[in-house]
């Protein structure tokens, strides 16, 4: 009988990272290590190398660099909101609310509407891109995306950005130092250096 030696990893995934741009690194991840074993894990697990905030590597990581994410407000598409260039934060004073956690940007909005001393009408707490989406194109408010899910065209949403916030953050794959000359996590950097944007 040959011998398919199993090779276990683990990668650490912070959430939202997109679903069809982490499938097609995955696969290729796959293809590339015969054998591989992925157990995705949360990135604050032990784990072999983890896709992240660039603000939340560790001492002694070593990072490379993967995706630069946008964001902007999405709003269904027949809001009164949809005819302004961009939102104020003065908008944000009737506007109903989807608050995505975790999602730095909404740390960033909510940080500036406090502030200014607006109070957030939040009227639904979710975790996924995907209810957010969903629950804006129904109607019940407005909610912060990264502009990977604004490629995909929905005719029920319109996206605007808000005025006078950079609202970014910087992913990269991170490992330990001691991991950078293993082959696995090699094959990884190879892979990854490909979808970077």
């Amino acid at each position: 009988f040959p011998s398919h030696d199993k090779e276990l990893f683990r990668l650490g995934l912070v959430r939202a990272l997109g679903v069809e741009r982490m499938s097609q690194l995955l696969k290729e991840f796959n293809q590339k290590v015969p054998g591989l074993e992925l157990h995705l894990v949360e990135p604050d697990e032990p784990c072999d190398a983890r896709i992240i905030n660039i603000r939340q590597l560790k001492a002694g990581e070593l990072y490379q660099s993967l995706w630069n994410d946008s964001y902007s407000l999405a709003l269904p598409a027949q809001h009164p909101l949809c005819t302004q260039q961009d939102i104020q934060l003065t908008d944000f004073k009737k506007l109903p609310l989807i608050k995505r956690t975790p999602c730095e940007a909404w740390e960033q909005v909510a940080l500036a509407l406090s502030k200014a001393n607006i109070k957030p009408q939040v009227r639904a707490n979710i975790h996924t891109i995907e209810y957010a989406i969903g629950l804006v194109g129904a109607g019940i408010g407005a909610a912060l995306l990264p502009d990977f899910e604004m490629q995909k065209f929905r005719p029920d949403l319109q996206y605007r950005p808000i005025a006078g916030l950079t609202l970014q953050r910087e992913l990269v794959l991170a490992f330990a130092k001691e991991q950078q000359h293993q082959s696995t996590v090699q094959a990884l950097c190879q892979v990854a250096a490909r979808f970077v944007v």
